[in-house]
């Protein structure tokens, strides 16, 4: 055993003081892991080895840290935590205070709310879609307020359609000063 670590050890030597642009693949730098993913143990190869004698421990031969040293690195540090988006997707926080302007004694349901909420969504999205077809159409490549007020037309019948766009463009001016 300690004539083939000897041996192992003199091939590991020559191959380390080889010149740079002819090491060996063991010596190259290892990529770091991605952030979370779990690094696998360094192969028997790729472990530094300290050259056997009496008065080395199994740490320094090895050139490896032992598990319950290295226990109290791990502890240290903190686990990150991540955000949440709170209701980025959802427009339910809009709703008490639309309702709050119209009627200040009236509240929604939790239902209520998921319907008007799948609603918003759906309209959003025709109008999004009917907004860039007209884009499309006429081959610009910025959708303005003009194409969201014709889709606006198109898609909402009559009289709904035509408040619908005079209460816009209020809002509009509003949002300017």
């Amino acid at each position: 055993m300690r004539a083939l670590l000897s041996r192992l050890w003199d091939l590991l030597l020559s191959l380390r003081n080889k010149p740079e642009g002819h090491q060996h693949k063991l010596w190259r730098s290892r990529r770091r892991p991605a952030l979370g993913a779990v690094e696998k143990s360094p192969p028997a190869s790729d472990i530094d080895m300290a050259e056997p004698t009496s008065e080395t421990s199994s740490v320094e031969f090895l050139g490896t840290i032992e598990p319950a040293e290295a226990a109290p690195e791990i502890a240290k540090q903190k686990p990150r935590r991540r955000r949440r988006r709170c209701g980025a997707d959802s427009f339910a926080t809009y709703f008490p205070r639309v309702l709050k302007n119209v009627h200040q004694d009236l509240s929604l349901s939790q239902k209520a709310v998921s319907v008007m909420d799948s609603f918003v969504k759906d309209i959003f999205e025709r109008i999004a879609e009917e907004a860039s077809s007209l884009v499309r159409n006429n081959q610009r490549a910025t959708i303005t307020s003009r194409e969201i007020e014709t889709a606006v037309r198109l898609l909402l019948p009559g009289e709904l359609g035509k408040h619908a766009v005079s209460q816009a463009n209020k809002a509009v001016l509003q949002c300017g000063k």
